[in-house]
């Protein structure tokens, strides 16, 4: 009765591992490598606003948007995409 009673726990255990861990890790990966590729220049859509980098900070990024160029200071956690332009 014990054996099975392990044999179920494993199951459920790899179960939440290739379910849930493993895709929240792959996300979380993706996420830092987009935050680290920002760069000046670059273009960042950041909650529905879209403006091009003008400086990097530690914690957040200084863009500039819009016709009247006006100057945001975002979270880098706000950061929904970014584009490299070369």
């Amino acid at each position: 009765m014990q054996f099975i009673t392990l044999i179920t726990m494993l199951f459920f255990v790899l179960f939440l591992n290739f379910a849930i861990i493993r895709p929240h890790r792959r996300r979380q990966r993706s996420l830092f490598s987009m935050l680290a590729s920002i760069r000046e220049g670059s273009v960042i859509y950041a909650g529905g606003i879209r403006g091009t980098v003008l400086e990097v900070r530690q914690n957040s990024v200084l863009m500039s948007t819009g016709p009247r160029r006006t100057l945001l200071e975002i979270d880098k956690s706000a950061v929904d995409s970014v584009e490299n332009i070369d």
